[in-house]
């Protein structure tokens, strides 16, 4: 199975933690950021062949 994650968008609701990154690159708690976090439990679950951002 194939999985798409949008990551499009300016953030502007998210200012000014969106000032100089996309909204898909903030950084979380511990480190990673939100796209880091979305790829991590598509790959831990095992079920797609393809990931398409």
């Amino acid at each position: 199975m194939n999985l798409f994650i949008l990551a499009a968008g300016k953030g502007s609701r998210l200012y000014p933690l969106t000032k100089d990154r996309p909204k898909s690159l903030i950084e979380l708690t511990d480190g990673t950021t939100i796209l880091e976090r979305q790829i991590g439990v598509a790959l831990e679950s095992g079920r797609f062949s393809k990931i398409y951002i």
